[in-house]
């Protein structure tokens, strides 16, 4: 048995992945024993902690790279990152696999730089500095909580209101009360409907929209948020970007991870399983572990069908969107108006971020317009030259110190990548209660993984929990 600690901590990763001595060749009649669908973090791992136990692993992937959504921009000035960022002190499987690839980690480069007060909030198209906040007309707080800041208002009182007191235990039927909306919680609370639409339908962060997203899946991530916090303060990222990591580990496989592979159907019986591509490959293999996203896997076929329920929460699960625009300042125009480099707007700069990813802690590597919600799937339907220069035209309006002074260089949408299709789960109301118990259950010889699965921790390490946990179950299977 492997305890909630275990997975929480992830143990002392691969050396204690499993006590007892390794497959051996002769049991085996597939030249396959394993194949992984997937190479992003959940994948990677998983394989590598099959071919510690003698395994025969096979990585297939349909990008033309491996890392899934952990994705450095190394063709954006600072190299920042496209998807996961920080690395806690309690990412113990991420900080195990860092090492064990030979990868250094350094403190967490930031997405953002300065404190709350360097930004400066702008809400129909009027800049408001955060101390004048609490006094601003603007401002639709009831007494009390005026000096609230518009990006942390409800999370005290999800704080106040959590009643986990472990990640895990949310999937528990005692707490099925709390599988409603984020809007239902705050009107529940008496909050006016112009503050519920400015604290969670300006800039969402989980979700779309104050409808979405599940009130017991937030309390979830503050759960474990609060123990991870209990390893320490410290965070990280990999020297030279995040995707070095799982590069490194790719490379430490015995064979080299199949690039463009996409999967179109999975055929699982009691000898074994077939996956077939897109191309006309096919891979013959005794057990698969399948870690992509739902939003990728809602277009593979199954022989025989996912359960009714499963086959639900493949179609069902929520995604959250993040457009992303990319730009570099020919010219300090923080420095022409005086005003604070970072922005927190309704409009389609999204939260408009300094990065400071040099070497230098005070300049200002590039700019990020990180864009969710509405907003952000408004962006995301138009080309993204019309979709940058909006946001440039928006930013030029509400600070013309901004006009000419910035060039955007990149765009990121993980809607539009097939295999992404948003940046991360996103549980809606009702569905903690509805699929938790069944939405990773084995299918045949079949395996599911991936950070959308992960019951203990969210995030890289969630997704290295779930990776785990399917190696644990396919190598029950060899």
């Amino acid at each position: 048995m492997i305890d909630r600690r275990y997975f929480l901590a992830g143990a002392a990763a691969s050396a204690a992945f499993l006590r007892g001595a390794p497959l051996q060749a002769a049991t085996r009649s597939a030249a396959i024993d394993v194949v992984v669908i997937g190479a992003g973090l959940s994948g990677l791992y998983a394989a590598r902690l099959l071919e510690e136990q003698g395994a025969r692993v096979a990585v297939i992937e349909g990008r033309r790279r491996v890392g899934g959504r952990i994705f450095t921009l190394d063709d954006v000035p600072g190299h920042p990152e496209g998807g996961g960022n920080g690395i806690g002190a309690g990412y113990a499987r991420v900080i195990d696999s860092a090492k064990t690839a030979g990868v250094k980690l350094i403190p967490v480069r930031q997405r953002t730089e300065g404190t709350q007060a360097e930004t400066v909030i702008n809400l129909n198209r009027q800049s408001i500095r955060v101390a004048d906040w609490a006094t601003s007309p603007l401002n639709p707080f009831p007494e009390g909580r005026r000096d609230k800041l518009p990006w942390t208002y409800a999370f005290d009182l999800y704080l106040k209101a959590n009643p986990l007191k472990e990640s895990d235990s949310w999937t528990n039927p005692k707490f099925a009360q709390f599988d409603v909306s984020l809007y239902d919680f705050l009107k529940a609370r008496g909050e006016n409907e112009a503050t519920i639409d400015l604290v969670l339908d300006t800039a969402m962060l989980y979700g779309t929209n104050p409808y979405d997203f599940s009130l017991l899946a937030m309390f979830h991530t503050l759960a474990w948020g609060g123990q991870q916090l209990s390893f320490g303060r410290e965070a990280f990222a990999v020297e030279g970007g995040n995707q070095r990591l799982p590069e490194a580990m790719a490379k430490r496989l015995k064979a080299p991870v199949d690039l463009g592979a996409v999967v179109r159907a999975i055929a699982t019986d009691a000898k074994g399983v077939t996956v077939h591509c897109t191309d006309g490959r096919k891979i013959a293999a005794r057990t698969a572990i399948v870690t992509l996203p739902f939003t990728a896997l809602r277009s593979v076929r199954f022989d025989p069908v996912l359960p009714a329920l499963q086959a639900e929460a493949v179609d069902q699960l929520g995604y959250t969107t993040a457009f992303q625009a990319h730009f570099v300042a020919d010219k300090p125009f923080w420095q022409t108006d005086g005003m604070p480099a970072n922005m927190w707007t309704d409009g389609p700069a999204g939260r408009f971020a300094a990065l400071r990813y040099g070497n230098d802690p005070n300049q200002i590597t590039s700019f990020l317009a990180f864009v969710n919600g509405a907003q952000g799937e408004r962006l995301d339907r138009m080309a993204p030259e019309a979709a940058t220069a909006e946001i440039l035209d928006f930013l030029a309006t509400v600070r013309p110190s901004t006009k000419g002074a910035l060039r955007a260089v990149k765009t990121l949408s993980w809607q539009r990548d097939p295999l992404a299709g948003g940046i991360y789960s996103a549980w809606k109301p009702g569905q903690v209660t509805r699929y938790a118990s069944t939405i990773a259950a084995p299918h045949g010889n079949v395996f599911f993984a991936g950070e959308h699965l992960a019951m203990l921790n969210r995030g890289m390490e969630g997704a290295m929990e779930t990776g785990e946990r399917a190696a644990t179950e396919a190598l029950g299977r060899l």
